[in-house]
């Protein structure tokens, strides 16, 4: 997801010529920021009572949402030239949203059934490691 989120932005500033953006995905506790380009403390959008509505540093808020529902939101800060966004720009942004949000919640699902299945061996192995250490013998009947 994390790759996914650095793509995103890295193409968004070539096309649009936005001086600063980044993309939260919701989390156990809330927004949570995935990735962001050309930010000054990135690290304030990963507090919990960060308001998206309150940053002046972004002058569009994307909400992500797909069939299954929101997922995240995309922030982008004015265009680097000081220009405003053009018609077509704001209408290719709105047409982003929904194919980035699926593409989002598949990649975070996959990222979090890799992590599911990490720990799952790491149990495993740890089992494992005990029992060739002389912990509980099996008997062959």
């Amino acid at each position: 997801p994390e790759e996914i989120g650095v793509r995103t932005l890295s193409a968004l500033q070539a096309a649009v010529h936005c001086s600063c953006a980044a993309l939260l995905v919701d989390g156990p506790r809330g927004l949570t920021l995935l990735a962001s380009r050309d930010l000054e403390q990135p690290e304030l959008l990963d507090s919990p009572s960060y308001d998206p509505a309150k940053d002046k540093r972004f002058t569009r808020r994307l909400p992500l949402e797909d069939e299954d529902g929101p997922i995240g939101l995309l922030l982008i800060g004015p265009r680097s030239d000081m220009n405003r966004y053009n018609a077509a720009q704001v209408d290719g942004l709105q047409d982003l949203a929904e194919p980035l949000a699926e593409t989002l919640r598949a990649a975070l699902k996959r990222a979090q059934h890799a992590e599911t299945i990490h720990v799952t061996l790491g149990s495993v192995e740890e089992r494992l490691a005990r029992l060739e250490q002389g912990g509980a013998k099996l008997s062959p009947t």
